[in-house]
């Protein structure tokens, strides 16, 4: 089957990172000016996507995210028509916290008394939050939990409060490079054999440069390939038809699709694609308007091998 042989209209489609992230009156635009519209896909921020969510289901509009993260979007009565690629960030502290579960019944004490320490931005605050609520359930206890601005440069009072706590697992949710963070952490005393660092997935996507002060790092990351050698014919299509687009008119093609930033919008694509398909042999395709509903089932029952 061709890839071109589904249209997806994007004659309003709208860019992934807006000046005024809560605005969502793209959404508002989209259905006032393309009354059959029934999908939006994108919105990689949580911040946009929310906002977009509560929108779009005034107007009987589905959204497939492929990397909006905050545990809220999983609340189905408040959005009953959100779908995403990537796993929620409870879902990853949940991994998180039953790897620290994991070592401190096979490695001893320690293992559940945390230290946190995050940024100020919603996604830093979000991850840290997820984390304390989940704790108890686990039987961790988190007993310090400091806060540094996204321009701070000197974190010497929080890595003070943390060294005092006596925590040996400190969590570390950050947007920005967290190197700064751990060069000046090591300088008290808080990168040793006697310490664990374990980081967001946000986080981990910041390191600029090696260091040896990453090593030993504990994270949960969605799980990429080293390459696309994908049989999917649908993957295969796709592949080719990106790295023969023209990049002035699609943002990143022209070339080997090669990073993950790429991977996630990639699988989204293939799901929306999986989705037209399952709806033309219900021979929905047929020009009347697809409910947000009918969006929502067809595309969480699609499975199939992708990157992620």
């Amino acid at each position: 089957q061709s890839f071109t042989q589904y249209e997806i209209k994007t004659k309003h489609a709208c860019r992934l990172q807006f000046p005024k992230p809560r605005n969502s009156t793209q959404v508002i635009d989209l259905a006032e000016k393309e009354e059959e519209a029934s999908l939006i896909i994108g919105y990689i921020s949580s911040e946009t996507a929310i906002p977009a969510a509560l929108t779009a289901e005034a107007f009987d509009i589905a959204i497939l995210s492929s990397f909006a993260t905050f545990p809220d979007l999983s609340d189905k009565v408040k959005f009953p028509f959100v779908s995403r690629n990537y796993i929620s960030a409870a879902d990853e502290i949940l991994i998180l916290q039953k790897q620290l579960v994991h070592y401190g019944e096979n490695f001893g004490l320690g293992w559940d008394k945390v230290a946190i320490i995050s940024s100020t931005d919603s996604y830093s605050i979000g991850y840290s939050s997820e984390f304390i609520n989940q704790a108890p359930t686990h039987e961790i206890e988190v007993i310090a939990y400091q806060q540094i601005l996204q321009s701070q440069m000197n974190y010497d009072i929080e890595l003070n409060e943390i060294k005092k706590s006596g925590a040996r697992i400190i969590y570390s949710s950050i947007a920005g490079d967290i190197l700064g963070l751990l060069e000046q952490a090591d300088e008290f005393a808080l990168i040793s054999s006697s310490h664990v660092w374990a980081i967001s997935a946000i986080t981990a996507i910041s390191f600029t440069r090696p260091s040896p002060l990453i090593q030993g790092i504990l994270t949960t990351f969605q799980g990429y390939p080293h390459n696309l050698e994908i049989p999917d014919p649908f993957s295969r299509c796709f592949i080719e038809a990106f790295e023969k687009a023209n990049p002035d008119q699609y943002f990143g093609a022209g070339v080997p699709i090669q990073s993950f930033p790429e991977f996630d919008p990639f699988d989204t694509i293939l799901t929306t694609i999986y989705a037209l398909d399952a709806l033309d042999r219900m021979e929905m395709l047929d020009g009347r308007r697809i409910s947000a509903q009918l969006w929502n089932d067809v595309i969480r029952n699609q499975s199939y091998d992708g990157i992620t």
